[in-house]
């Protein structure tokens, strides 16, 4: 009786804390790609852009926190052996997170390293939680149909009003072309603002948009049929919104993510029609198509000469930077082979390196770039392992039951990766870190459920799981 009494005054405080680990997660979600920075600790570094230098605390890294401390609490009320999920995977991550604290010795800025590095382990902490807590798909699908559903008002706000909206006290950048925001140019001098959303920039707001999409198919393949027209008109707008953005990288990345997505889908589902694929594009298309045509003049530079060598003098200039940044970031690689010069500290020890730079100092435009010289050999090596392990861990289970989860986050991880060969945000950004980390725990736990399916089906029998 005692037993009963002990065990039962031990299971209370742990579903309260799980209640609230889930709603941290929400949170997390909901506010993934705001710019809103609770506290901020200057230290200037001219000409290092401040948010290079600074020690930044957003709102997520907050949620994040909740997090760890209430799944942390849970865990010593109701103990439980904890899942790592596949080796190459989790060993890679974890070796990831090693090497960010062993790069904060030698870091050139050890207050950031430090700090990036606490941000790796507790990113490390969510990946687990992901992977050991059961139905976290449907609170995760409604965490960032809460975050897209509000950066798509803000942003289709912004484009029409071709201004901010006023919303500075939740993170809105103050847009204003004269000022530098960015901006799209067409024949004649016209020009128009980018969309935002209540991120940092039109490339950021586009990048969470795309991650969000592909991982919200899940949602979209499993809804009743009620419910599919709310989640075509979710993508639909958030569709508009992403257009609004102009950003090219994630126009890709969102549609090879998709095609991805797709192909695991039907390779592991021959037996099932795509049906909702086809409509999902075809309306998609179809909405898009009245969009594009209406700003069509933003898309090309039609015949007009000036338009042309101004846009030809841009792309030159872009290759010209991309080009000097990999190769600076190349170079500190190599003087820092071992331990890199730490989490977080690229900019300044670019600064550092050379003074005369003509550019300004900034992450490479290359992810793999820039964890070599930020934490070394191995922990490229470790990051590089964990962005391709999943594909080999996929194609070695010929027999692996693709679920809605599992081709959705596949696709996501797809985005992620073509992402980063063009652009730093999943490495040096809080937010595209959190992207980064978030795609591999929903990956693993829906791999895992999809290992589970496989076994049920083939060995157990065709049971209803």
């Amino acid at each position: 009786m005692a037993g009963i009494i002990e065990s039962r005054w031990r299971e209370r405080p742990a579903l309260a804390f799980d209640r609230l680990a889930r709603a941290a997660l929400f949170a997390l979600l909901a506010t993934l790609p705001w710019r809103l920075r609770l506290w901020t600790l200057a230290r200037p570094s001219p000409p290092v852009y401040a948010d290079f230098s600074d020690v930044l605390l957003f709102a997520s890294d907050v949620c994040l926190l909740a997090l760890a401390l209430f799944w942390g609490v849970k865990l010593a009320a109701r103990p439980f052996r904890l899942q790592a999920g596949p080796v190459l995977l989790w060993l890679p991550l974890a070796g990831l997170a090693a090497a960010g604290w062993l790069s904060v010795v030698t870091a050139v800025d050890p207050l950031a390293a430090g700090a990036q590095a606490i941000r790796m382990s507790l990113l490390f902490l969510l990946y687990l939680f992901l992977l050991n807590e059961t139905r976290v798909f449907p609170l995760v699908g409604a965490g960032l149909a809460v975050q897209v559903a509000v950066q798509t008002a803000v942003a289709i706000g912004q484009w029409l009003r071709q201004a901010d909206l006023g919303l500075a006290g939740w993170g809105e950048l103050a847009l204003d072309a004269a000022q530098g925001s960015p901006t799209v140019w067409a024949q004649g001098g016209r020009m128009a603002l980018r969309a935002a959303g209540l991120s940092d920039h039109p490339n950021i707001l586009a990048a969470g948009l795309a991650f969000s999409l592909l991982m919200l198919l899940a949602c979209y393949l499993r809804a009743r049929p009620w419910a599919q027209a709310a989640w075509l008109f979710l993508f639909v707008a958030a569709g508009a919104a992403l257009f609004f953005t102009f950003s090219r990288t994630a126009w890709l990345a969102l549609v090879l993510g998709g095609l991805a997505a797709l192909a695991l889908w039907r390779y592991g589902n021959r037996e099932r029609g795509i049906g909702r694929w086809l409509l999902l594009a075809l309306v998609m298309m179809a909405v898009a198509l009245p969009f594009v045509w209406q700003n069509r003049a933003f898309l090309s530079s039609g015949e007009q000469l000036d338009v042309i060598a101004a846009r030809l003098a841009q792309r030159q200039f872009q290759q010209a930077e991309r080009q000097a940044l990999n190769e600076a970031a190349n170079q500190l690689f190599i003087n820092h082979a071992i331990t890199g010069v730490g989490l977080g500290g690229l900019a300044v020890a670019l600064r550092q390196n050379q003074p005369d730079f003509i550019y300004n100092y900034q992450p490479a435009r290359m992810v793999l770039i820039d964890a070599a010289a930020e934490v070394g050999l191995f922990g490229a090596l470790f990051y590089l392992a964990a962005s391709l392990s999943p594909w080999a861990l996929m194609r070695w289970r010929r027999r692996l039951s693709f679920s809605p989860e599992l081709a959705a986050a596949s696709g996501m991880l797809m985005a992620i990766l073509l992402f980063g060969l063009f652009d730093a945000y999943p490495w040096f950004a809080a937010s595209g870190r959190l992207w980064q980390w978030l795609a591999w725990g929903l990956w693993a736990r829906a791999y895992v459920n999809s290992q589970q399916s496989t076994v049920n089906r083939y060995y157990l029998g065709d049971v209803n799981v």
